[in-house]
């Protein structure tokens, strides 16, 4: 037999330890993504809002800035833009449109003249649109980045059962498996991160053509998420090239170790062909 050199050994432990490491790190950015405190899109403080907004807001995922600086649910938040909208439309609001400006204050005191104004009931129309858009776009991308972070750490469980001494045909589709559950985690967090700015930017467009909003740029979240994407992704690339290394450097199994150590062919030779 002819001895190995360096070069020729398996990378394959190494590479495991690489997989494990991207999988369990990535599925830790996209748990972090779905913090309400993490801002995904954030719009600087106006002077035109005055005293309605003297802060910057900020949105996440799932929560929306008030003007209180605390956060709203999108559910919450377009359910109540809905009901103001659909009350506008009404012959008369009356007293049920005053009690329903109460616990809005984001609308603003001039609406309550905006029975009467049809630009005004178009725009508020438009916004539960919009507001509800972000909801399902929010509700859709956390749980793209959920089941990402689950299929991630689930990467990480078949790469721990794969058999660690088997032959080439058990070994290969098991490492198989793994490189395909890897890929799913950051095609899912890719599709997250699209899901969010297209969906926001568009219902944030449609808001701004019928009255005055100022506008939401991305923040932090779509950032970290996308360095979510490219680390899971760095370990798919990893459990892809292990797969290949299984070929080269199987394990030895039962049908690899037949007829070592009794008369097979080249028996006391020493590792670099000579006999003893």
């Amino acid at each position: 037999m002819v001895r190995k050199t360096d070069k020729t050994k398996s990378n394959t432990p190494r590479l495991d330890c690489g997989v494990i490491v991207c999988c369990v790190l990535g599925a830790l950015i996209f748990l972090g993504c779905l913090a309400p405190v993490l801002p995904w899109r954030m719009a600087a403080a106006d002077p035109t809002f005055g005293s309605r907004f003297p802060d910057k807001r900020v949105f996440s995922l799932l929560t929306a800035g008030d003007p209180n600086r605390k956060q709203v649910t999108w559910m919450t938040l377009s359910k109540d833009i809905c009901l103001y909208a659909s009350a506008m439309q009404g012959q008369d609001v009356g007293s049920t449109l005053a009690g329903l400006l109460a616990p809005i204050p984001i609308i603003g005191g001039a609406a309550r003249s905006c029975k009467n104004w049809q630009l005004c009931q178009a725009h508020s129309l438009e916004r539960c649109k919009a507001y509800t858009a972000v909801k399902f776009a929010g509700l859709g991308a956390a749980g793209c980045f959920a089941l990402g972070a689950v299929l991630s750490l689930a990467t990480v469980i078949s790469l721990c059962s794969e058999p660690l001494d088997a032959v080439k045909k058990k070994k290969l589709p098991a490492c198989m498996t793994t490189m395909w559950v890897s890929i799913v985690g950051p095609v899912l967090g890719l599709g997250g991160i699209a899901m969010w700015v297209m969906w926001t930017t568009a219902s944030f467009h449609a808001i701004q053509k019928s009255a005055y909003y100022p506008w939401p740029a991305n923040s932090l979240g779509p950032y970290l998420a996308a360095v979510g994407v490219g680390v899971l992704f760095i370990g798919t690339i990893m459990a892809g090239v292990r797969s290949k290394e299984s070929v080269r450097f199987p394990g030895k199994g039962k049908d690899e170790t037949e007829g070592e150590g009794g008369g097979g062919e080249g028996q006391g030779e020493d590792d670099f062909g000579y006999g003893g």
